[in-house]
């Protein structure tokens, strides 16, 4: 170096220098890039042997898949029922009405009152009147509540002993259908 007049000591601190610059940009342009190359190639691996394994086991039995695929299938038809694609209150009425004459229940009143259009559902307010003594009632609701593939919101319910000695049951609930997505 000619003009620069270093002492060794000062040389062996620029040369120092110049290596650990050389190290910093050797890390940062060509380690590191290549670091999460083969981090995202170590992963594209793993996923294709993971797929690789599961068409092994399919294929080795594929008789547990049919019912993998079954149990799916049949937790998607269950779907649709409790939230149909349509507001099907005529079914919903009668499936009610069947669920009270089991129960022994006599049914007063059931009327399904006009869909509500919401974002991504329809909201169909019912009104349910039913007569029968308290455990009848109770089977009612518990029926209700395990046995109807709807999804239910109770609203309201009222429940008097009349003079008769039988219960009325005033039940206010909304049923709800699933609206048909339009493609945009």
């Amino acid at each position: 170096m000619r003009g620069l007049r270093l002492s060794e000591r000062e040389k062996t601190l620029l040369l120092v220098l110049i290596l650990a610059c050389l190290v910093l940009v050797f890390n940062y342009y060509v380690y590191r890039p290549l670091q999460h190359k083969v981090a995202e190639l170590e992963a594209r691996a793993e996923e294709r042997q993971e797929s690789a394994q599961m068409a092994m086991e399919i294929e080795s039995e594929p008789a547990v898949y049919h019912k993998k695929i079954a149990k799916a299938m049949d937790e998607a038809a269950l779907i649709l029922k409790m939230l149909p694609k349509s507001p099907q209150e005529s079914a919903f009425v009668d499936q009610i009405g069947a669920l009270a004459s089991e129960t022994g229940l006599k049914v007063q009143q059931v009327e399904a009152g006009k869909a509500v259009r919401e974002s991504n559902y329809y909201k169909i307010p019912v009104k349910i009147v039913l007569k029968g003594n308290y455990d009848q009632i109770l089977n009612f609701l518990q029926a209700l509540d395990e046995d109807l593939p709807r999804l239910l919101h109770f609203r309201a319910w009222n429940l008097n002993l009349e003079q008769d000695g039988a219960y009325g049951l005033t039940l206010e609930v909304d049923i709800f259908a699933a609206r048909e997505r339009t493609s945009s």
